[in-house]
């Protein structure tokens, strides 16, 4: 009985990282293509958003609190 749910376990555990690698790889292929001419222009990174709302100033406060954490 512990050998079968051993091999199971196995099994699921090799399934999962084959699941894993084979997304790394879809994503990979997916993000190195070239955008179509029609596509939407890239969004904006987070900073860039801040900055674009005025917000640049909450950016620091975010900052700072990380810093206090460590």
């Amino acid at each position: 009985m512990l050998k079968r749910s051993l091999k199971v376990l196995i099994a699921v555990v090799l399934s999962l990282m084959f699941t894993v690698s084979l997304v790394k790889i879809v994503l990979l292929i997916w993000s190195s293509r070239p955008a179509a001419p029609h596509s939407a222009p890239p969004l904006p990174t987070v900073d860039e958003w801040l900055e674009s709302e005025n917000l640049a100033s909450y950016k620091q406060l975010f900052r700072d609190k990380v810093k206090r954490k460590k």
